[in-house]
């Protein structure tokens, strides 16, 4: 049974339930703050990390960020902190963010990862 319905930015499609859900989380963490001029608190300030050395603290802060976006924006999910975690794959030059979640109305464990290019 269909939960979630949203249309996919990409696809002339349907997204429903988690895909639902990912799209617009990808959307939270990838506007920037003060980028919407009705909605200048929408979105997050991840790219102020991207070029930081990632570190504990460096870490923390993104997955904060992260939280509190998702937390404002996306009341479908509960973001579950202990499991979400963020790093560096200085190779590739790219800040990786792994997102644990649940869907609060059916009760689903998801994690999904997100990567930004620097």
């Amino acid at each position: 049974m269909q939960v979630f319905s949203d249309l996919d930015q990409h696809n002339p499609a349907v997204l429903t339930d988690i895909h639902s859900i990912k799209q617009h989380i990808l959307n939270i963490l990838t506007t920037r703050k003060r980028s919407l001029i009705f909605r200048s608190d929408f979105g997050s300030n991840l790219e102020d990390y991207l070029f930081e050395l990632m570190d504990t603290e460096t870490s923390l802060a993104v997955l904060s960020e992260v939280t509190n976006a998702v937390g404002r924006w996306e009341p479908r999910v509960e973001v579950d902190f202990a499991n979400s975690r963020a790093y560096s794959d200085p190779d590739k030059h790219t800040l990786w963010v792994e997102l644990a979640f649940t869907v609060k109305k059916t009760g689903e464990f998801e994690k999904f990862t997100i990567g930004f290019a620097r």
